[in-house]
């Protein structure tokens, strides 16, 4: 399981194969594209927050961009 980098909450793995292309379900997390770190949608809605709703929330380990998990 993956924890969250910021809090370690336990996400989800992401689902794989037919039932992640049939999965309907919103994202259960964010994960930095260039050091894969995670960040739960709670610690992700703070830092969009905290950067008063700036569009470009960036990974807290090295900076990189998040997409949903």
């Amino acid at each position: 399981m993956a924890e969250c980098s910021n809090c370690g909450t336990e996400m989800e793995s992401r689902p794989g194969g037919l039932r992640g292309l049939l999965s309907f379900s919103s994202a259960e997390g964010y994960e930095c594209t260039s050091c894969g770190a995670t960040l739960c949608v709670e610690c992700k809605r703070e830092k969009v927050i905290n950067t008063m709703g700036g569009s470009d929330v960036t990974c807290g380990v090295c900076g990189g961009r998040l997409e949903p998990r």
